[in-house]
């Protein structure tokens, strides 16, 4: 619970901060353009919600890995992304972290944070439509 706590302690504008919040900006573009093939009323169903919560964890990880940041990272950059772009209350980001943190050995949530992952290096690599549609296809399952 400590390492949740400190992912959500205020933080002096460091430059692996500065990083962070470069990063962002590209998992706030490719995740905006995944979720804009979703059905918004999926967003409501806690399920789905832990659904997208992975795909963006598999994104953010593997764009913390390009550029050579650890795992602790790629979930400081997970926080980011849902406590600001997709607004969600610091209670709502922890519980759907946990469930991250917990589930991660699990095959179906491996395979979704595994998407999340090919999808945002195919983002990377130009190919935006091939990408996005990722999400889509894991809130339908």
């Amino acid at each position: 619970m400590r390492f949740l706590k400190s992912l959500f302690a205020p933080q002096k504008h460091t430059r692996t901060q500065v990083e962070l919040e470069g990063l962002k900006s590209t998992l706030d573009a490719f995740l905006r353009a995944s979720v804009s093939f979703v059905d918004s009323r999926d967003m409501n169903i806690p399920e789905k919600r832990e659904r997208y919560a992975l795909f963006a964890r598999g994104a953010a990880g593997a764009l913390a890995a390009r550029h050579e940041m650890d795992e602790t990272r790629a979930l400081a950059l997970l926080v980011m992304f849902l406590r600001t772009t997709a607004r969600m209350q610091d209670q709502e980001v922890s519980n759907l972290v946990g469930a991250c943190i917990a589930c991660a050995s699990e095959e179906q949530a491996r395979s979704i944070m595994a998407s999340g992952a090919a999808g945002m290096e195919q983002w990377l690599a130009g190919s935006a439509g091939a990408a996005v549609p990722r999400l889509a296809a894991i809130m339908r399952d």
